[in-house]
């Protein structure tokens, strides 16, 4: 039997703690779910060319007589593609044709029961769908891990994770989509620190480094940076989003960005929580978050607080943006009915092999929803740190897995400001299935939808005898991470050394408890060995990526190493300055090209030579360390003329290495006294025991030092406007100082062209002579 259900309220009633605030979700569902006013979701029928229907607003037209007449009867005024961007399958192809979706829209007055039906019944119509609104069912170094039961309970109710860690931490080729109230993306605990690149977050690189107001990878959105935002709505709570879709799915409610601290939070960053599928930093990325807003804030229609709500058609268009953007999983924890094209969004997921997880509910009853009741889905039930259901928590036979979902810590988002908060909910197991997954794929990025739930339900720690009324209700038992990853086939990828100059050699090291047929490395740069421990010389400057498989007679697996392997040719060096001895000012500029990601670097830098400079100051304003949080001078001796700095990037705050790139990373100001000609230069040296030095997560390095010479000469004897060039405008600028008032030669030397000692028009004769007669070259400046 089923029956639509909708997901859990969240109370806003709280107490601050610690600087963290705890809610406690609250309610339960109801029956019948709640329907859009003036919206419907239209499936045309296949005859019907698409291509053909105008959906510009006020000017819709389908080109089919019977349907047009309905359209302007009960005053349908918009329709857009559900699916934009959507391609028709081919013939014989059996898979979901989603170009076929419209929704339409008509004023909320209008008898929406009356509009379905007479489309349903009208040529060309396939199917009509209203749209459903549900409610939202909702050993580190993070300082706030010890709040995380699920993690590690003194009873081992927990899910393993620390243990999991060792062997797989997630991996950012991995992606989770969150489809909720949204992701507060800008959360230190997700996005790092800004430009917020550096995390969790999922960022779509080809339209940050596309054009503004461009659709550059041409899926349909223009510049969603990070995922995106659906929801059009009235009546939401005060200060909520509800206005146009748009490229921000930061969110409000703060539902959807706990559940992705729990999925895949920023593990060992030093604050915070930990995530199952986070990573473990500086040295390993996790999965990535993608945000997609399908849910808002708005008043309970009964109660009169905050509660969260998603829409049917929303969810159902974030599930189509996930696919064709790469995601693997899919976390949805709210209520769901079959309408709105969520029907045909799951279809397209399922057959694209992208896992759905889904919140079993809280109304401690067994009834399903539409996703819980398909057979593709991973239905959750919740558990608490005693390893028995929760007390709101949906239970039955359609239930796959059940995990941790009682007082669960994470990230959340009050009312966009970022903090922490405790929540209850299969809401909060979902997502941390979600994780499960995700470390299962980051182990083995070749396996499929159907081997990853295999090895979940698999390796799940069985809980019947703790539950005797339930058993067989809570699906396989309670989520255990380290046993789903341990269980896979696997090897592990070592090599040394990691970093320096070519030719570069490297020892590889290949292990797996299993009984391994065959070995094969890919090195990155084209080649490859079949051994199990091979030696490999890199010969050309760049960032590795090394992929390690095996063949067992259980199967087969693969690891593959992100930027394993950097080969340096990283040169740090400053423009060369040439000046005459009348400069007073001088600013040399350090440029850096670097391979490596920089953590740190110590900078000596010596000035002392005959030229006499005085250091003044230094900027990093507008190079490529402004964002570093720490730029200072550690060692300074004006006599011995000795600056040390030190540019490092994260000093507390999050901040993320120096990626791989080019360009100034420090400029240096100098005064300059008495001069003679002469040249000085800026070398490098050790002093106080400071060396030049460079920081990675793989270890420290010296660049190439090009020195910058700053010179100063007398100039060009006859330069008479001191543009380093002897031409006739020498010897204009001097008859114009002579007879018309004109500016002096800017030294005396550059109008003393003849070396008389005066400046007269026999200086500008002499020039002249030398240009166009042959004449005698000037003598140099003294």
């Amino acid at each position: 039997m089923k029956r639509l259900v909708t997901a859990i309220l969240i109370s806003i009633a709280c107490t601050a703690n610690l600087g963290a605030v705890y809610y406690e979700d609250g309610g339960d569902y109801t029956s019948e779910p709640i329907y859009a006013e003036g919206v419907l979701v239209v499936k045309f029928a296949p005859s019907v060319q698409t291509s053909d229907l105008k959906v510009q607003a006020g000017n819709i037209s389908t080109g089919m007589f019977d349907v047009d007449n309905i359209f302007v009867r009960y005053g349908i005024n918009k329709m857009d593609k559900l699916f934009p961007g959507s391609t028709r399958p081919g013939k014989n192809q059996n898979k979901v044709d989603l170009t076929r979706f419209y929704r339409i829209e008509f004023p909320a007055k209008a008898d929406l029961a009356a509009i379905k039906e007479t489309l349903e019944n009208t040529p060309g119509i396939e199917k009509v769908e209203k749209v459903g609104i549900h409610q939202i069912a909702v050993s580190p170094n993070d300082n706030l891990y010890g709040n995380q039961w699920h993690h590690f309970d003194p009873q081992d109710n927990d899910i393993d994770s620390p243990e999991a860690w060792e062997v797989e931490s997630g991996d950012s080729a991995v992606i989770i989509a969150i489809v909720d109230t949204g992701v507060l993306w800008d959360h230190p605990d997700l996005g790092g620190s800004a430009p917020y690149t550096e995390g969790n977050i999922w960022v779509n690189w080809d339209e940050i480094n596309g054009t503004d107001g461009f659709d550059d990878d041409g899926n349909g959105y223009i510049d969603d940076y990070r995922g995106w935002d659906w929801v059009s709505v009235t009546g939401v709570w005060s200060g909520e989003d509800g206005s146009n879709p748009d490229n921000d799915p930061s969110d409000f409610n703060g539902h959807g960005t706990h559940c992705a601290g729990i999925s895949a939070g920023m593990t060992n960053n030093g604050i915070g929580i930990a995530g199952v599928a986070g990573g473990f930093y500086p040295s390993q990325r996790g999965a990535k978050i993608m945000a997609l807003r399908a849910g808002w804030s708005a008043a309970h229609p009964q109660y009169g607080y905050e509660t969260g709500y998603v829409r049917m058609d929303f969810c159902a268009q974030a599930f189509y943006y996930a696919v064709d953007n790469g995601a693997d999983v899919i976390s949805c924890s709210w209520g769901s009915s079959n309408s709105g094209g969520i029907g045909a969004a799951l279809d397209y997921a399922v057959q694209n092999g992208v896992i759905i997880c889904k919140a079993a509910g809280n109304s401690n009853d067994s009834y399903a929803d539409f996703l819980c009741s398909q057979p593709e889905v991973i239905s959750v039930a919740s558990t608490t740190s005693s390893d028995i259901k929760s007390s709101f928590s949906s239970y039955g036979t359609w239930v796959d897995i059940s995990a941790p979902g009682s007082s669960i810590y994470s990230t959340y988002s009050n009312h966009g400001s970022p903090t922490y908060a405790s929540l209850s909910g299969t809401s909060m197991a979902t997502p941390m299935v979600a994780g499960v997954c995700a470390l299962i794929k980051s182990r083995n990025t070749g396996l499929t939808k159907v081997e990853i739930e295999g090895i979940l339900f698999n390796t799940a720690d069985d809980i019947d005898p703790l539950n005797p009324s339930y058993a067989g209700l809570l699906g396989e038992g309670r989520i255990n991470a380290n046993g789903a990853v341990t269980q896979l086939l696997f090897s592990t990828l070592s090599a040394s050394p990691r970093m320096g100059e070519p030719p570069l050699s490297v020892d590889f090291e290949g292990y797996s408890p299993f009984d391994v047929i065959s070995w094969k490395y890919y090195f990155g740069d084209g080649d490859s060995s079949d051994l199990q421990n091979p030696s490999h010389t890199y010969t050309e400057p760049g960032a590795y990526t090394v992929t390690q498989e095996i063949s067992t007679a259980n199967g087969d697996a693969s690891n593959t190493a992100d930027s394993f392997i950097f080969v340096l040719a990283d040169t740090l060096g400053g423009f060369d300055f040439e000046g005459e001895i009348t400069t007073t000012e001088i600013m040399v500029p350090f440029r850096l090209r670097n391979i490596a990601p920089i953590d740190e670097m110590i900078l000596p830098i010596s000035y002392n030579g005959p030229l006499d400079l005085v250091f003044d100051s230094f900027s990093v304003a507008e190079t490529r360390t402004e964002y570093f949080e720490n730029t200072q001078i550690v060692a300074l001796n004006l006599s011995q003329k000795v600056i040390v700095f030190r540019l490092r990037a994260n000093s507390g705050g999050g901040a993320p290495p120096l990626s791989a790139g080019e360009g100034d990373i420090l400029r240096l100001y100098f005064q300059v006294g008495t001069a003679t000609p002469d040249t000085t230069v800026l070398d490098t040296l050790t002093f106080n025991n400071y060396m030049l030095d460079f920081s990675t997560f793989i270890g420290d390095y010296i660049p190439r030092y090009s020195a910058p010479e700053i010179s100063l000469s007398s100039g060009i004897r006859g330069d008479a406007n001191g543009d380093q060039v002897l031409n006739v405008s020498d010897a204009v600028h001097i008859i114009n100082f002579i007879f018309l008032n004109g500016a002096p030669p800017v030294t005396q030397c550059g109008g003393d062209a003849n070396n008389d000692a005066q400046i007269n028009v026999s200086d500008a004769v002499f020039i002249i002579n030398y240009i166009f007669i042959s004449g005698s070259a000037p003598d140099p400046c003294s």
